[in-house]
């Protein structure tokens, strides 16, 4: 639709439509609902720790 009006008077004819749709009945959960457990932010953004670097005089006697 290239006129605006006639694309205005669509769209509410549609969305005047969907709101008379009734919604399905759904049974509820047969589980309690749970959430996980959110990280302290002290934790948030903590830096990875690099890996220790061997010994210089460990690699002389090992070769």
């Amino acid at each position: 639709v290239s006129d605006p009006s006639k694309w205005i008077e669509r769209l509410d004819r549609a969305l005047r439509y969907a709101s008379q749709q009734k919604l399905p009945k759904r049974p509820g959960r047969s589980y309690p609902r749970e959430a996980y457990t959110r990280r302290p932010k002290t934790t948030h953004f903590q830096k990875r720790k690099k890996p220790d670097k061997p010994n210089e005089s460990e690699e002389q006697t090992s070769k």
